[in-house]
């Protein structure tokens, strides 16, 4: 009797623990987009959803590795009605166009009216993803919060721009209208420090700027210094002179531009990488899909 009272209470405790597991995380709900919103609304929430695709790898890491996250799974339980959609299915197609999204995973953040609030890309860790819940739901705590309201407030220090650029960007928001006070404040450039390189490359697409000349002269100086920044401004640079053309309909900015830039892409990305006509070839087949 004694032995069988102890059997009974290990399955118990087995089927507790079972149940505490499968519990674990964050729990999503069998909602569509549209039900999700109208809950969240009700109780007042915002929603989180997990676009996947049923091919992705990343996509099944985060669910068996990070969504189950304990810490996570309380916080985004409490604030947050959760829902996984197929970025090929149903609403999820209509998420990819809202939003233009085109990578998986891609995690939102909406707000009951269906605004979006934030957005996580790729299979980050259960830190990050608790980070942004955090930032959505208390936004008065993070750091972009407190700069934006020293920004509003009329700070133009430039180290406090230049930090300010720097997390907007971490945060995926328009930098832009800072970029251009920076530049209008300060604009002469060290292209050597690291965060005005950062803003030349965010602000400067000019050719004919001095600055875009000084780095075209020197672009593998400025390569071996900043590698990731210099090889997207090139490619910002050559997709630029695609848009200057459909905006004045003249083909010559792009065989203009690529005289001036087809060097220092060589130079970057390896030698003879393209020939002359190549590169205008493949710049006017980009200017002629749209």
């Amino acid at each position: 009797m004694k032995m069988m009272k102890k059997n009974l209470l290990f399955v118990c405790l087995f089927f507790l623990a079972s149940n505490m597991a499968i519990a674990a995380g964050i729990k999503f709900q069998p909602l569509t987009l549209k039900e999700a919103l109208l809950k969240a609304k009700k109780e007042g929430k915002h929603v989180f959803i997990d676009v996947y695709a049923t091919w992705c790898g990343p996509c099944k890491y985060l669910s068996n590795n990070v969504f189950v996250d304990d810490a996570l799974g309380q916080f985004m339980n409490e604030h947050f009605v959760s829902i996984k959609l197929d970025g090929e299915k149903g609403d999820g197609t209509f998420l990819m166009t809202e939003y233009e999204l085109n990578s998986y995973p891609t995690m939102l953040f909406l707000s009951p009216e269906n605004v979006l609030v934030k957005k996580i890309v790729g299979a980050v860790s259960s830190e990050e993803i608790l980070d942004g819940s955090n930032a959505v739901i208390f936004p008065e705590s993070t750091q972009i919060f407190k700069l934006t309201q020293k920004y509003e407030s009329g700070n133009r220090e430039k180290e406090f721009l230049k930090e300010f650029i720097a997390e907007m960007l971490n945060q995926d928001i328009d930098t832009e209208p800072v970029v251009k006070d920076y530049l209008s404040l300060f604009p002469e450039l060290a292209l050597e420090d690291e965060n005005e390189f950062l803003i030349f490359c965010l602000g400067i697409n000019d050719l004919e700027n001095k600055f875009s000349k000084e780095f075209l002269q020197n672009p593998t100086k400025y390569h071996n210094l900043f590698p990731d920044m210099v090889e997207t401004k090139i490619k910002i640079m050559l997709i630029t002179l695609v848009e200057d053309a459909r905006k004045t309909e003249d083909l010559t900015i792009i065989e203009k531009g690529v005289d001036l830039l087809l060097n220092p892409f060589n130079d970057i990305f390896g030698a003879d990488t393209y020939a002359r006509q190549e590169l205008i070839d493949e710049l006017t087949e980009i200017y002629n899909e749209e």
